[in-house]
């Protein structure tokens, strides 16, 4: 079984507040690379990296959405004016599914 990076994505470019990705075609690029884990990453241009309740919201949905097809959603990180945002480290995410053999 490989493991590492196996490709990424630009799913989505927005405007000032907003990007629109939407799920089916963010699916169909992880069924299509094969992948079993997946990490996600956005920016909040000139704010905070903490997640708005959009941003959780959108993270349940696509963590659901991912395990029902046998995907793990690692992370999810957030890029702003004041660092780097884990939504894993700070416990945003469900399990950790990364394991060392």
């Amino acid at each position: 079984r490989r493991r590492g990076l196996i490709d990424w994505h630009v799913m989505g470019t927005g405007g000032y507040d907003r990007v629109e990705v939407y799920y089916r075609d963010l699916l169909r690029t992880i069924l299509n690379d094969r992948a079993g884990i997946v990490v996600i990453a956005h920016n909040h241009p000139g704010e905070s990296a903490r997640p708005g309740m959009d941003d959780l919201s959108s993270m349940r949905n696509l963590e659901r959405m991912l395990s029902d097809i046998g995907v793990a959603l690692q992370d999810q990180f957030i890029i702003g004016e004041d660092g780097v945002y884990s939504c894993r480290q700070k416990r945003f995410l469900q399990q950790n599914h990364f394991q060392k053999n």
